[in-house]
């Protein structure tokens, strides 16, 4: 399990499902916003993604992750 402090620094994680990566890597940063959103009412979170046709299955999963309040 991730938790907020992996935001602040460098992760690598290893994926033995290459199939997979896409859905690993949005549950992961749903997961660091979910902990970042849940410290108070008033929590936001800024993130800053990649362009290019690579990280679009990763934008598109996370898209659809529930519970996630994008308006902060």
């Amino acid at each position: 399990m991730l938790c907020y402090a992996l935001a602040m620094r460098a992760a690598r994680i290893v994926i033995a499902q290459p199939d997979r990566w896409a859905a690993t890597a949005a549950k992961a940063i749903a997961e660091v916003l979910r902990v970042r959103l849940s410290e108070s009412a008033k929590a936001i979170a800024h993130v800053a993604l990649a362009g290019g046709s690579t990280p679009a299955p990763v934008y598109e999963i996370l898209a659809g992750e529930e519970g996630l309040d994008w308006s902060r």
